[in-house]
């Protein structure tokens, strides 16, 4: 048998952008309470708050852990920010009506091809709520 294995070397420019995701990850955990699990209520008030880390607003955390994967998601969606991190396109977590956007790049969506049905995702917003 032999057994070949191809790998993707990330730019400069990717590596920077996975090292500046990585940070802000790591920011959002010490900022955030501890986590805990829960459910879409239906709220009247959807709105999410906000952290803001090196001047840009951040409502959580994005997780796939088959893909050992933990995204910081941007509050609003922005087409200049979309390249580093995943974005709100609009909804609320609370509600069940969150739609995240993101890209395929390396560091950040970029298994998207191979995700199956039934992998877990967990959004954890600011306040140490976590929703699978």
């Amino acid at each position: 048998m032999i057994l070949i294995r191809i790998q993707f070397f990330p730019s400069k420019t990717e590596k920077k952008s996975i090292e500046k995701t990585h940070s802000i990850v790591g920011e959002l955990k010490t900022l955030m309470p501890k986590s805990t699990n829960c459910a879409p209520d239906y709220r009247t008030n959807t709105v999410m708050p906000i952290l803001e880390i090196k001047n840009t607003d951040f409502i959580g955390i994005i997780e796939i852990p088959a893909f050992n994967t933990a995204l910081p998601i941007h509050s609003e969606w922005s087409t200049s920010e979309i390249s580093q991190y995943p974005c709100r396109y609009m909804g609320s977590v609370y509600d069940n009506t969150l739609i995240i956007g993101g890209n395929d790049s390396k560091g950040q969506f970029d298994f998207i091809k191979t995700i199956s049905n039934g992998d877990t995702v967990t959004v954890t917003d600011v306040t140490g709520m976590r929703f699978t």
